[in-house]
């Protein structure tokens, strides 16, 4: 039974009316979820075009990118994203992720599927949770984003090719030589997939390091894909803080 209080409070403010950033539920728009200050936010926080065409990382004085020279990108054709991992998008990505809500998802999905300039793939595979991990979260936050591509592309999803195998840490508590060990491994192909001459995007929520990426896009091409990219709604400006300093360093003083 809704208490009076709680109907009240449905009357005044509907589920869902608040903004999906600040929280603030006077003024977000219907439409995307989003007040109007977040939203300018949002839109200071996209990729810039300045960002490597490959990973979009940040480069350096014209010398290149340190993310791709340091591997970030193997076994991984192209990266597509709207934003940069910031304050607001991280609160927009982490309201699907941990809330089990989808709210957010037609907003991002339309922004990761207008970055998308190459569409010619033949299947969309989100990154798979560990069944554990989908039971705690109660959803996976990277297929309700490779549904909502999915929608504005006809790419089909796949959830029948790739599974992980392993439960892992959160990446977002390890540092870059830890994440790509507990990733490795942790993905295979089903049993019988046959992706031979295929070209496959992946679909995530953020990607950092790109260790999980790198780990899924091997397990593809071990099972015959001929392409690999990545879409996500958030990167950062080159794998953790921790590796953005050291390698920019040593790429810089490399190509002096």
């Amino acid at each position: 039974m809704i208490r009076p209080i709680e109907a009240l409070l449905n009357l005044l403010w509907p589920r869902g009316a608040n903004c999906l950033v600040c929280g603030d539920p006077r003024r977000a728009d219907p439409e995307t979820g989003v007040c109007p200050a977040c939203m300018e936010e949002l839109e200071r926080e996209r990729v810039p075009s300045t960002a490597c065409h490959r990973c979009l990382s940040n480069t350096y004085h014209s010398r290149g990118c340190p993310f791709c020279a340091g591997g970030g990108m193997k076994g991984l054709d192209q990266a597509f994203a709207p934003l940069r991992y910031r304050p607001a998008s991280r609160k927009l990505t982490m309201s699907v992720k941990f809330h089990a809500t989808n709210e957010a998802v037609p907003l991002l999905s339309r922004w990761m599927t207008e970055c998308l300039w190459d569409r010619s793939f033949d299947c969309i595979v989100p990154v798979p949770l560990h069944p554990d991990r989908l039971r705690e979260r109660g959803a996976n936050q990277a297929a309700l984003l490779a549904q909502g591509v999915s929608e504005r592309t006809s790419i089909p999803v796949r959830l029948d090719i790739l599974e992980r195998v392993r439960y892992t840490q959160p990446q977002t508590s390890l540092d870059r030589k830890k994440r790509a060990g507990n990733v490795r491994g942790a993905f295979k192909c089903k049993a019988g997939t046959d992706l031979n001459g295929k070209r496959v995007l992946i679909v995530d929520d953020v990607r950092t390091s790109g260790a999980t990426a790198r780990a899924c896009a091997q397990a593809l091409r071990d099972a015959g894909c001929t392409g690999v990219c990545l879409l996500t709604a958030c990167c950062t400006s080159g794998g953790n803080r921790r590796m953005r300093g050291k390698a920019a360093r040593t790429f810089i003083n490399q190509s002096k």
